[in-house]
């Protein structure tokens, strides 16, 4: 049955079982906010290099650059606090809305991972795009592959939670 979907409607299949069916968990919204800050804040390295974009746009009045990195932290803290201090009630509703505000500081954060694990200005370092697939790969295992995990825990520890 599984076969004659995917060949018979792939696009719409592939679209049900890849994103429909995971888009309004919690892992889904983290990797997917995760993505979108990665690849904005990387695109809009490559386009204001090219000179498509203003580079000193994340320059503040008194002439200091903030990388965005800075900008991640700045709202991968104040949303964790948020996660961590909310009443139950009120974070029912602020989840996902805070989940995508993290996962697009950590975006931010991990695009420049090599700028400061090197501490070197220098948008191009190669620790960065791993430490981004990494991140991507982990996130897609939570996202896509997590009963198994789960099962090789149980199996490993003994654990039945």
């Amino acid at each position: 049955m599984v076969f004659k979907e995917i060949v018979i409607r792939p696009p719409q299949f592939l679209y049900e079982q890849l994103i429909a069916k995971k888009k309004g968990g919690t892992a889904f919204v983290l990797l997917e906010f995760f993505l979108l800050g990665f690849l904005m804040a990387r695109g809009y390295v490559y386009l204001s290099e090219a000179g498509w974009l203003p580079q000193n746009l994340m320059t503040v009045a008194v002439g200091r650059h903030i990388h965005h990195f800075a900008w991640g932290i700045f709202l991968v803290v104040p949303t964790g606090v948020l996660f961590m201090l909310m009443p139950s009630k009120l974070l029912a509703y602020w989840r996902l809305k805070l989940v995508a505000i993290y996962g697009w500081g950590m975006g931010l954060i991990f695009d420049e991972f090599g700028m400061w694990l090197n501490l070197e200005d220098d948008y191009h370092w190669r620790q960065g795009y791993d430490a981004v697939i990494v991140v991507a790969g982990l996130l897609i295992n939570i996202v896509y592959f997590k009963e198994i995990w789960l099962f090789l825990l149980s199996k490993l520890t003994g654990y039945k939670g």
